[in-house]
């Protein structure tokens, strides 16, 4: 059963002892298309704490109900902490975006430096809206990362078009995804417009959740 990545945020999270807390945020790796992380949320009000659990963690978890059900204890997993290594390229450059933002004008973003982490760690709250282009040409924006919880894979992006055909949810393989551009916040791709245009429907694959 193929699975939304935004309809996980906000689901709730159990263990064998009781509940956990919230999908925050799933974090996923362009180079090879595959959910790394979910990032949860402890608690309601901020500060609220958030850890992380990786794909060795969500192997024997059980997606169904609503709920995501672990295979282990709260205790167990409340030892950990989200650090800058586990945090997405965007949040990892945090520091050094706003440095460069207040010492040149305009801002050369082309000097950002990561302090340790991961370039190819991803957002999916982050990627929703990047524009989706090939060249100068502009097909529309992401509206949703489709995955395997089997595999972890993810396998389609949900492409909201420009106005040429507007409420029709297209269904992009990650396969023609080429380069994802946090600084431009956009997605290149091989397929031209025309073909996008013949791609699958989102209502036409009833086994999504």
């Amino acid at each position: 059963m193929l699975q939304r990545a935004r309809h996980l945020l906000g689901r709730k999270v159990a263990t064998l002892d009781g509940e956990l807390g919230s999908v925050d945020d799933v974090h996923f790796h362009d180079d090879d298309w595959t959910v790394r992380q979910i990032v949860v949320r402890l608690g309601v009000w901020p500060p609220a704490r958030r850890i992380v659990l990786t794909t060795d963690q969500l192997e024997e978890a059980t997606w169904e109900n609503g709920t995501i059900r672990l295979s282990t204890t709260s205790s167990q997993l409340k030892k950990q902490r989200l650090t800058r290594l586990d945090a997405p390229v965007t949040q990892q450059s945090k520091i050094e975006l706003v440095h460069i933002d207040q010492q040149t004008t305009p801002p050369r973003i082309e000097r950002v430096r990561l302090l340790g982490g991961d370039r190819n760690l991803l957002s999916v709250r982050e990627i929703l809206g990047y524009r989706l282009s090939k060249a100068d040409e502009r097909f529309g924006r992401v509206n949703d990362l489709v995955f395997d919880p089997d595999d972890m894979h993810v396998r389609f992006l949900v492409v909201l078009p420009t106005r040429w055909f507007i409420g029709r949810r297209r269904m992009l393989e990650t396969s023609h995804c080429r380069h994802v551009s946090w600084l431009e916040k956009a997605v290149t791709v091989d397929m031209p417009r025309k073909e996008l245009r013949r791609s699958p429907k989102l209502k036409s694959f009833p086994n999504i959740h």
